[in-house]
């Protein structure tokens, strides 16, 4: 295996994916890119949660519909190639968050 001069992606801030050369590391914004290419790939609404990225971990907070829905972003997540690990905070949504406020008038 041979690493070409002309690498698709050149950046710095992210994880070395090969181990042997700083320069083909990936960027974290590059990195968020696709992991919101991938969530939006799974139908999953991103809409009540953040992703962070730091140097390849990705932390992500806010709230979800279940445990289930949980588990599947930390899934799809952990799936991107230069994710080095996640922090799922995820929390799941209270059963009656969506209910008005006056419905058991």
């Amino acid at each position: 295996f041979e690493t070409g001069s002309d690498a698709a992606i050149r950046s710095r801030g992210g994880p070395d994916l090969i181990k042997d050369d700083p320069d083909r590391d990936i960027a974290d914004d590059v990195l968020e890119e696709t992991i919101n290419d991938r969530l939006e790939d799974a139908d999953i609404d991103t809409s009540s949660f953040e992703v962070q990225i730091d140097e390849g971990v990705v932390t992500l907070e806010g709230e979800v519909d279940t445990a289930e829905d949980r588990r599947r972003v930390g899934l799809t997540v952990q799936r991107v190639a230069g994710v080095r690990s996640v922090h799922n905070r995820l929390t799941l949504r209270a059963a009656d968050a969506g209910l008005p406020s006056d419905w058991d008038e």
